[in-house]
């Protein structure tokens, strides 16, 4: 389901329609203020919106969650070997997967899928950017 701007991570409405018309944005700088010398038109900025915080988290990067038989699985180092693991997910961003059950604090995930041949490798690196799932379901 597309995120709105009256929806959280989890699917709830956090805004009414009132909040969003009533919200406004802060003045402009005065002319004798510093910020000209910071805020210029074209100038880029990386923003980082913290819509959400859980507290002792266990999160994988996407790149590290596969879907086998309709279910999400990571595979988790085991000696000189990868496990295949399913495990449960809470919340997802683009980059990253909050796990709710299925793996531990401190354990290492492959990036890649460590069961597939090389030449499915190869096809995956092409069309997927290494392998990773583009749409993973979030919420709970």
């Amino acid at each position: 389901m597309p995120m709105s701007p009256m929806m959280g991570m989890g699917g709830g409405q956090q805004f009414s329609p009132k909040d969003l018309a009533d919200a406004k944005l802060p003045p402009a700088p005065e002319e004798d203020s510093q910020f000209d010398v910071l805020l210029r038109p074209g100038l880029l900025a990386d923003v980082e919106i913290i819509v959400d915080k859980i507290a002792n988290a266990v999160y994988i990067p996407t790149q590290a969650v596969f879907e086998k038989d309709g279910k999400l699985v990571a595979y988790v180092k085991k000696g000189s070997n990868f496990e295949e693991r399913p495990f449960k997910p809470l919340k997802r961003s683009e980059s990253t997967m909050v796990v709710e059950s299925g793996l531990k604090p401190g354990e290492t995930v492959a990036l890649s899928d460590p069961t597939a041949k090389k030449d499915d490798k190869k096809k995956a690196a092409k069309s997927e950017k290494g392998g990773a799932m583009g749409a993973l379901p979030g919420g709970k």
